[in-house]
Order: structure tokens, then C-alpha cells, then sequence
């Protein structure tokens, strides 16, 4: 089983492939880690991502991540009909977007890389 840590860095550099731009993590108090674009803390965040979850689903455990992002961004990188779920006040009082990615799930994995690549782009 993949740790928190683990997963971020193998999401981050594979976003950073898709992107083609350096991607820089910043690990949260809370269990998660925010994704942005520049090094600086201050610039280029893109995504938030939240510790891997257990659930269940037809009674079979399965871990999984929620990733984060601004409905803006994702609707300028043109990925927006592509998010899992919205939330009208998730992105600092602003509407944000989410892909749910299942542990073990490699089209989950790689439609949440595919987005977040984009955005990271238009960001």
C-alpha cells in the first residue's frame, strides 16, 4: 500500500511530465499538500490534495484521494466538464472542482494527471 507521501511525489512528477513546467509541493498541517507552479509560496497554486481516505463501496474497502482545484482554473485549461465534484465554497469561499482518485485505479490516476497538467499550464 502506497503512502501519503509516496503518492504526491509520483502525482507531482507526473504532472510535471504533462505540464512541462517544474511542479513544487508544500506538505499542510491538516494531512494534505498543495501543488503549485513556482517555488515561491505565494504564486502558482493550482491544486490541493487531501489525505487518502478509506470507504467502501459494495462493502469492499478501498483508499482513495481527493484533489482540489479552482473552478476558474479549470475551467480556462478547458477540463472543467471533466471533475468528479464541485463545491460552491471550497476554493477560499470561491467554487472548486475535485477528482476522486482510487487507490490502484490507474483511469482515475491518470484522468486527475491529465487535468491537473492542464491547469498547471493555464496557471
Amino acid at each position: 500500500m502506497e503512502s501519503l507521501d509516496d503518492f504526491i511525489e509520483r502525482f507531482r512528477r507526473d504532472i510535471e511530465a504533462g505540464c512541462g513546467c517544474p511542479v513544487y509541493q508544500k506538505l499542510l498541517k491538516d494531512a494534505g499538500y498543495h501543488l503549485r507552479k513556482h517555488e515561491d509560496p505565494s504564486k502558482g497554486l493550482f491544486a490541493g490534495i487531501w489525505q487518502l481516505k478509506w470507504s467502501k463501496r459494495f462493502g469492499i474497502p478501498y483508499r482513495h484521494s481527493e484533489i482540489q482545484v479552482s473552478e476558474e482554473h479549470a475551467i480556462k485549461a478547458g477540463v472543467a466538464n471533466r471533475a468528479d465534484g464541485r463545491d460552491d465554497g471550497g476554493w477560499w469561499g470561491k467554487p472548486s472542482l475535485y477528482w476522486f482518485v482510487t487507490e490502484g485505479n490507474t483511469e482515475s490516476y491518470n484522468r486527475a494527471v491529465r487535468a491537473l497538467s492542464k491547469i498547471c499550464q493555464v496557471r
